[in-house]
């Protein structure tokens, strides 16, 4: 990836959908769609942006987005709302939710001398996230079928619609002559219909969607819990499991401190966790 790619202030100026230049309109396009805002009632919720302190309501995750496109993905969007969309279609409505958090992660963090602006990220990662669902979206505007390239697992649910979680990132690891390689990472779960949805994206090999997750969620009977720490204390723990083996694989070492990693996804997710108690709680701080 060049520098020219990344190192760029316009983001917020392209097609959240297609990356083409978009004038900028008065409201713009719902990140977070706007039938899941008003029928669990979220208007007001806020949602932390990487750190204590910064905090955006959810109705301020907008993009600009060509009215074609966007009203092209709000059929989709339907078909996800009366929950008749497939696991393709629902992977692909994360993605987009993802891309749009990101960026408006990115926007946000431009304004440094906001008091509630978030820490800025490695720009890299947000190029291939947002290149990674517009060609997603190419394939489904052309009505060609968009096999997920990662996984999404459908459970039934006791915690309350709307609740959403989203961890986002990347692994840099420097390699010889003065290159580097980077790894994305990003999980979207939404609670909708009593069903908890959960993407986990760029897993070709769909590692998440074949893993002990499903088994334990119903053996251990978290489908009839209602505990949101607990919730997502299951899902901190199952998401560092999966990324500490992707990390392994595409790195070929198993070097990356462990306990480390779980505090930093649960640390995105809104919990405390000590790794050596597996004891939890919801940040203070």
């Amino acid at each position: 990836m060049t520098k020219a790619a990344f190192e760029r202030e316009d983001f917020d100026e392209m097609c959240l959908f297609t990356g083409a230049p978009v004038k900028k309109t008065r409201k713009g396009e719902h990140v977070i769609p706007r039938w899941l805002i008003d029928d669990y009632e979220l208007t007001s919720r806020k949602i932390e942006m990487g750190r204590p302190g910064s905090l955006a309501q959810i109705r301020q995750f907008r993009s600009r987005a060509d009215p074609v496109a966007n009203g092209a993905f709000g059929d989709l969007e339907n078909r996800v709302k009366l929950g008749q969309a497939t696991p393709d279609e629902l992977h692909l409505w994360q993605k987009k939710i993802s891309a749009g958090m990101v960026l408006n992660h990115w926007r946000l963090a431009q304004n440094e001398r906001h008091p509630l602006a978030p820490a800025n990220f490695d720009a890299r990662h947000m190029v291939f996230v947002l290149e990674d669902f517009r060609a997603d979206f190419k394939k489904f505007a052309d009505n060609q079928p968009v096999p997920r390239a990662g996984s999404t697992l459908v459970l039934p649910t006791s915690v309350p619609g709307g609740w959403l979680a989203h961890v986002f990132g990347s692994t840099v690891k420097d390699l010889d002559k003065g290159h580097d390689a980077i790894l994305s990472f990003g999980m979207v779960a939404i609670t909708h219909r009593h069903n908890l949805i959960i993407s986990v994206l760029y897993d070709p090999d769909r590692e998440f969607e074949s893993s002990r997750f499903a088994t334990e969620w119903k053996s251990n009977k978290l489908g009839d819990c209602s505990n949101v720490s607990k919730i997502t204390a299951a899902l901190a723990v199952a998401y560092s499991e999966f990324m500490f083996t992707a990390n392994a694989e595409a790195f070929g070492t198993k070097d990356e401190n462990y306990d480390g990693l779980l505090k930093g996804v649960a640390y995105q997710l809104g919990l405390d966790v000590d790794p050596c108690t597996m004891q939890y709680r919801f940040r203070t701080d």
